[in-house]
């Protein structure tokens, strides 16, 4: 027995009082005898004892009169019906439904979530008039957003047709701490919480420390288990992360990503497709074997054709659960570098002749010369890079370069004789020292190389384990350069490095563009080099970055120049306009929660300058499930619950959750008592009455 209003039993304490009043009756009083009435005390002793036992029966009945009164207001319950004086209990009803996305599996009975709907619609048809309930998913739960209580079974069942299954995570504490939430403003006292789940070992992770919020009333948890575990299930591969291998990405050019796949089944997979696809077109495939509960990592290469924001993703052909079989990257292809390459002729000539070499137009920056830096400064803002080959740097134009740095734009500086180009390599965060001369016949050798840089990354091949020197430079001259990191360098010091400054890089060659100076111009790297440097100069104009589903985040973005509107296109193609802010001296774009996988961009008018890949999260694909009893601890475990019933499964679920949830209410009985109670006590205390009046008539003389 259960009572729906347990503080009302410290009323029971009230049935005390007839008890203290008898007892105060009975103090002790002093005889005084008469000699004419010693012939009466016979007689009187009969009627005494008779007027005891019948103070002992209103004791009795006025102490249980006070009894049943508090016991009807305590509204108890018990489990069974009691057809005539018994009511049944109305109920408040959470319906907590598993819509995380492991109950997107599909066995014998289908998928794990339509199981799970028609379960949940089972527990509504079983529910009577009066009752109420609310229907609550588990994955992706906001309580501003879930439906509150409703009397209406065909809202109810509504409800349950409205969700859906979510990339996100279910957690039982959550889950249950928003379902007390919701039981604090029950309109009954009685509270059932329905939990509906494929029991995913992962529902029972608890990653906060607070406790939960108790309900008052009664409360109950009923778990109804949908699917059997891994029984069922066809083998499920995964793939666990993607991640873009190439450092410096261009039109026209294979890129290369790397994609870890997971078997998650205990049987090994042989022969599996994975497929790179470019905005929703298959570009790349191969096939893997994976052993059972093992990792294997796979590459892909395709040239992206067509610049600005591309949907990268790694798939696995349809298996047991196809939420995981894709993973997305975001590609930023930027157009060709425009560059202003400035200098005298003797010294521009070599790198004019690279960005003229024909059969490259779609994939070369594209160039403008100018002989003195003077020319270039009004028109700075319409190239991404200026290449400094030589000349003379005077203060103005000096400031004016290191502004265009902070704002976004690159520079790439080679070593001069002047003496104002090392005062602008210090001004730039990088350090120039004076000319050094080689001993002739001693050239200086180029002793380190940063081969994982995106400058050099792919150039240099390696070849039982020892790096190749025959596309290696000797140099005859050199000025040794410094910077935030070194690229390249030779015995004498740095030759290449770089320094970021604002949203801007400056890169820094310790020779000059000329034969005199080193073999950099005749050798296989001179190409690669002048290339590659302004794409990484330039680089910082397409951003990316990697966030899981419902996770905001902000990326950084270049300074865009005589640009109208900046706006976010999220997964499903749709625009906004961006939420921007500066964070010193860089421009950041806020990108909000989403709701799905998939490839967000961040557009400056047209032009795609950063792009942000949402992941749903793996924790879905660990199909591993918590025994009957193990899920049923977990809850216990939660709240202290003492109440925590299985469904049975051996009948229907509207059959069996209807017979576990009716009960009668027995205070219309306990109302019944009293009532009987009070009549008994005043037919006894009349008839005592009429006793003492006999007894006093009888004791008067004659």
């Amino acid at each position: 027995m259960q009572f729906l209003n347990p503080l009302v039993l410290l009323g029971l304490a009230a049935a005390g009082i007839p008890v203290l009043l008898h007892l105060l009756n009975l103090r002790k009083l002093r005889t005084v005898e008469f000699s004419s009435l010693r012939f009466l005390q016979e007689l009187q002793q009969s009627r005494v004892r008779k007027l005891r036992v019948q103070q002992i029966l209103l004791l009795i009945l006025r102490t249980l009169l006070v009894v049943f009164a508090v016991l009807a207001f305590a509204r108890p319950t018990i489990p069974t019906v009691l057809p005539v004086l018994g009511t049944e209990v109305r109920t408040s009803v959470v319906i907590l439904v598993d819509n995380s996305g492991s109950m997107a599996a599909a066995d014998q009975r289908g998928t794990r979530f339509r199981q799970a709907q028609e379960a949940a619609k089972a527990v509504i048809a079983s529910l009577a008039d009066g009752d109420e309930v609310a229907v609550v998913p588990m994955a992706g739960l906001r309580l501003d957003r879930a439906e509150g209580f409703t009397r209406s079974l065909a809202a109810a069942r509504g409800a349950v047709d409205r969700l859906e299954v979510t990339s996100g995570v279910a957690s039982i504490h959550q889950a249950m701490r928003a379902a007390r939430l919701m039981l604090s403003d029950a309109s009954h006292a009685n509270h059932d919480i329905v939990i509906i789940t494929d029991g995913q070992r992962n529902l029972a992770v608890r990653d906060e420390a607070d406790s939960l919020r108790s309900a008052a009333g009664i409360e109950r948890v009923v778990i109804v288990p949908v699917g059997e575990g891994n029984r069922g299930i066809e083998q499920n591969c995964s793939v666990d992360s993607v991640k873009v291998l190439t450092a410096l990405i261009q039109p026209d050019k294979p890129v290369e990503i790397e994609a870890w796949i997971r078997n998650g089944s205990a049987v090994d997979a042989a022969g599996v497709a994975v497929g790179l696809s470019f905005n929703g077109v298959r570009v790349a495939q191969r096939a893997i074997d994976v052993p059972a509960g093992e990792t294997r990592s796979v590459v892909l290469a395709a040239p992206p054709q067509r610049t600005g924001i591309v949907a990268a993703s790694v798939e696995l052909d349809d298996d047991a659960l196809d939420a995981d079989n894709v993973r997305h990257a975001a590609l930023v292809i930027a157009p060709p570098p425009r560059v202003a390459v400035v200098g005298p002729a003797s010294t521009t000539a070599y790198v004019e002749t690279v960005f003229a070499v024909k059969g490259y137009s779609t994939s070369l920056p594209s160039s403008t010369s100018f002989t003195a830096l003077s020319s270039a400064l009004s028109t700075l803002a319409n190239y991404d890079v200026v290449m400094l080959c030589g000349g003379p740097v005077s203060d103005i134009e000096r400031r004016a370069l290191v502004q265009y740095v902070r704002e976004g734009g690159s520079v790439v500086m080679f070593a001069t004789e002047e003496v104002s180009t090392a005062t602008l390599a210090t001004d730039l965060g990088l350090r120039m020292a004076g000319v050094s001369e080689a001993a002739s016949g001693a050239p200086y050798r180029v002793t380190k190389v940063e081969g994982t840089h995106p400058l050099f990354d792919g150039v240099f091949r390696v070849s039982s384990d020892v790096q190749r020197t025959v596309d290696l430079p000797v140099v005859r001259r050199q000025r040794d350069v410094g910077g935030q990191q070194q690229i390249m360098a030779t015995s004498v010091g740095g030759l290449v490095v770089e320094s970021q400054m604002g949203a801007g890089r400056a890169i820094a060659v310790g020779v000059a563009p000329m034969p005199s100076w080193s073999s950099l111009l005749s050798s296989g790297v001179f190409p690669a080099f002048v290339v590659r440097s302004v794409y990484y100069a330039a680089s910082g104009r397409g951003v990316v970055a990697t966030v899981q589903v419902g996770e905001k985040t902000q990326v950084p973005v270049a300074r865009q120049r005589d640009v109208r509107t900046m706006s976010i296109r999220d997964v499903y193609g749709a625009e906004a306009p961006a939420m921007m802010f500066s964070d010193g001296e860089l421009q950041m774009a806020s990108i909000p929660g989403q709701q799905a996988p998939g490839v967000v961009a961040v557009m400056a008018d047209s032009i795609a300058v950063a792009g942000v890949a949402v992941q749903a999260s793996t924790d879905e694909s660990r199909l591993e499930f918590l025994e009957t009893e193990e899920l049923r601890q977990a809850i216990v475990s939660v709240g202290g619950h003492d109440i925590v019933d299985v469904v049975n499964t051996t009948r229907p679920l509207s059959e069996s959750y209807r017979a576990s949830l009716r009960g009668s209410e027995l205070w219309p009985l306990f109302v019944v008592l009293a009532v009987v109670t009070a009549i008994v006590e005043t037919m006894v205390a009349r008839f005592g009455a009429r006793d003492r009046e006999d007894a006093s008539t009888s004791s008067l003389p004659v």
